[in-house]
């Protein structure tokens, strides 16, 4: 018997990052972590829900106290409305969804220019559009 696949809960911006993860980071457990994920969600049928705060990918960056994110916390959600707003995410129904059905919308908003929009004040934002070969 096939056990079932624990949730993993992310914040919205997140669903960016794990498309654009090249095996960087703060440090090895926080890569480490994030590749877990990333491979976890290469599953289309893994469970996820999105969330607006720390998530799973937080527990391990060296700029989260646990309760929060230090390093810039309205940059953040700033960051997490507009990928709500551009992939109209309804957090009020505590929804899971799948990691297919994300990982399709993530993918045809970012061929209409969506990673700019959002991620252009991030600190990752050069590595990544090196990595998407994009005009950024």
């Amino acid at each position: 018997m096939q056990q079932k696949s624990e949730v993993i809960y992310l914040r919205a911006h997140h669903l960016i990052c794990i498309n654009t993860f090249s095996g960087l980071g703060y440090s090895d457990a926080f890569i480490n972590n994030m590749a877990r994920i990333v491979e976890a969600l290469n599953s289309p049928s893994q469970p996820l829900r999105i969330i607006d705060r720390l998530d799973d990918i937080c527990a391990f960056c060296c700029h989260s106290n646990g309760r929060q994110c230090l390093k810039n916390g309205k940059l953040v959600l700033e960051m997490d409305n507009k990928v709500k707003e551009i992939l109209q995410i309804d957090l009020s129904a505590d929804k899971i969804y799948t990691a297919g059905f994300l990982n399709k919308k993530v993918e045809r908003a970012m061929k209409k220019g969506f990673f700019c929009k959002v991620c252009k004040d991030c600190e990752w934002f050069t590595i990544c559009c090196q990595l998407l070969k994009c005009n950024g």
